[in-house]
């Protein structure tokens, strides 16, 4: 069993979103991708709210209108490198989107 100490990163935005053409939360997992972060993965929410306050039950919301969090975890200094880049995206697709970083302890155990 292997621990680590690493740094968690959310990126909370909607599946709407677009930069261009294309859906905001795939050109971030891209540029994730090509940063190289160890990894990442799309969530695909039920249900929330943001900073409106305004709950939506679940079904309201159109299919491809859902909340998302892109959530990727790596060394503290490739996801401070990162943040600028994401920032920068999310500026251009003129999104509001939040992100947060924690410390986390990973535990990695192998199967042999």
């Amino acid at each position: 069993m292997e621990r680590k100490i690493y740094r968690r990163m959310r990126i909370y935005l909607n599946e709407s979103d677009m930069l261009g053409e294309k859906a905001l939360y795939l050109i971030l997992l891209e540029q994730l991708r090509r940063n190289e972060i160890r990894g990442a993965t799309v969530i695909r929410a039920l249900t929330g709210y943001g900073q409106h306050g305004k709950v939506r039950p679940i079904g309201s919301l159109k299919e491809n209108h859902m909340p998302l969090i892109i959530e990727a975890v790596d060394e503290p200094e490739k996801i401070h490198h990162i943040l600028p880049i994401i920032e920068h995206l999310a500026q251009d697709a003129n999104c509001g989107v939040l992100i947060t970083t924690e410390t986390v302890e990973a535990v990695r155990i192998q199967s042999y």
